[in-house]
């Protein structure tokens, strides 16, 4: 029997294949600074407190976020406290969502947009860097890409079901990141457009189950004094306009990603990380970001020449699918709502627009396809990214980190573990003075975790003052530590 073998599908195969094993390369040297650690010392308090907590962590906008982080590190530190292993579970559920968004593409983009689309989304910087975080909104991607499915099969089929799990999913994404409640003005516009043939029963018991899933946040808003915070924050005409909202979105969608990572040192790092071949490779990785630039400029032209924010025909004809519509559309709103409540954008803000960038990007990227020069373009575009990609996972293991951003590596802070364990004078403990020379991210209490003697010490050992120095070499580009140990040859076996 003839094996009739989809090209598509193969292709999307191997593109997950590459992506599976770039991401396990990464996870093998995973950031791990004082929000990681503090997330997982928090779980422990929530699973003390029967995980009956009204808020989780402080956010950047200096509001407290709901509490689902929290409760969900409760429920996964009653298994392990081990950073690796809860760091695991991360990529395990990112990499499910990048299986579920493949998927997605497959089913409903035309063969060529679904692949370049999959490849934009599994081999650039963004996702590949946000899939292996012990952080709350890496429980975002696998939330938005059934959000995305579900508005999908909603506009497609006007069954409300579909539009009860969005709004499900809308929640539960708020709940754990504060950007999922900017999903709510993209909600309302929807049910606005669609109000009569929403089914209203299933409406309300949408609203029923939103409101008791928010129970708990609502203890903190209006009895533990969060809302008056959040009012001041929203009303507040001090802050700055947030301009980079704008650069942010090209660096999602690029590898310019990195600035955010080595900010001021990016020169440097690239240089150290490419060498001359930079102003080869460099140059070119701003094609994904002027096909960006070019598909979100589409989707605007055609919303304002349509003046409709969904339209079946162009999708059922492929000129503009529904999945693009629905990206330019959260973009869109998004972004608006970021601006009008004038939030201070970090980059992983964005994390809520999975898998959005991909797909305005891949939209451009098949508008030129046609043409041979089109083809070279967007493959250089391609293959230039992942290069320097791969080239920058490898300078952050071999360095250790970098202080601008990543901080030191876990794969390192292990390693010097070892080498603490290896020194140790017989019969004492060392108590550790953790000393970062420089400036950048430090992380002490992280860092001091991983490097403490004081749940390894046995009885009638001794504790002894040591020093442990780190420092980034500018030169070298790297991580450099020294260790001082106050040596009391009376106290020690």
């Amino acid at each position: 029997m003839k094996i009739n073998l989809n090209k598509t599908a193969i292709l999307l195969s191997v593109i997950f294949v590459a992506a599976f094993i770039i991401r396990f390369y990464q996870l093998s040297f995973f950031e791990y600074k004082n929000d990681q650690y503090y997330a997982i010392g928090l779980g422990n308090t929530a699973r003390a407190a029967n995980l009956l907590i009204t808020h989780g962590m402080r956010s950047g906008v200096g509001v407290y976020n709901p509490p689902l982080f929290l409760q969900a590190m409760g429920v996964l530190t009653s298994v392990t406290n081990d950073p690796f292993l809860l760091t695991f579970f991360f990529f395990a559920i990112n990499i499910l969502a990048l299986v579920f968004a493949l998927v997605y593409f497959y089913r409903t983009l035309p063969p060529v947009y679904a692949v370049l689309s999959s490849a934009f989304l599994a081999l650039f910087p963004a996702f590949t860097m946000y899939s292996s975080n012990i952080w709350a909104q890496l429980f975002l991607p696998v939330l938005m890409i059934l959000f995305n499915i579900n508005l999908y099969k909603f506009i497609k089929s006007e069954n409300t079901r579909h539009f009860f799990a969005a709004v499900i999913l809308a929640v539960l994404a708020a709940q754990f990141h504060m950007s999922g409640f900017f999903l709510a003005p993209a909600l309302f516009i929807i049910l606005i457009i669609y109000w009569n043939i929403i089914n209203k029963r299933m409406l309300g018991l949408a609203i029923l189950l939103a409101f008791l899933l928010f129970i708990p946040y609502l203890i903190n808003l209006f009895w533990q004094g969060e809302l008056k915070k959040l009012v001041s924050y929203g009303s507040s005409v001090e802050r700055d306009f947030p301009w980079r909202v704008f650069p942010i979105h090209l660096r999602m969608a690029s590898f310019d990603f990195f600035r955010s990572y080595f900010r001021h040192d990016f020169n440097g790092a690239l240089k150290s990380i490419a060498g001359s071949w930079r102003f080869i490779f460099y140059p070119l990785t701003f094609i994904p970001t002027i096909l960006f630039i070019l598909g979100l400029f589409s989707y605007l032209k055609w919303l304002l020449k349509g003046r409709k924010l969904f339209n079946i025909d162009d999708d059922i004809k492929q000129r503009y699918p529904l999945p693009f519509q629905i990206s330019g559309f959260l973009m869109l709103t998004i972004t608006l709502g970021y601006i009008l409540f004038r939030v201070r954008t970090p980059m992983h803000y964005f994390v809520v627009l999975f898998p959005a960038y991909s797909l305005i990007t891949g939209f451009a990227a098949i508008k030129i396809w046609k043409y041979w020069r089109g083809k070279l373009v967007v493959l250089l575009g391609i293959i230039s990214t992942v290069v320097l990609l791969l080239a920058t996972l490898f300078f952050l293991d071999n360095s250790g980190g970098h202080p601008a951003e990543y901080g030191v590596s876990y794969k390192r802070l292990v390693a010097w573990q070892k080498e603490l364990q290896s020194i140790r004078p017989e019969g004492c403990c060392l108590d550790l003075k953790i000393n970062f020379i420089g400036e950048g991210k430090t992380g002490k209490e992280a860092v001091y975790s991983i490097l403490s003697d004081e749940n390894k010490c046995r009885k009638g050992d001794k504790m002894i003052p040591a020093d442990f120095n780190i420092s980034w070499n500018s030169k070298l580009m790297r991580y450099e530590h020294s260790i001082i140990i106050k040596k009391q040859d009376n106290l020690c076996r």
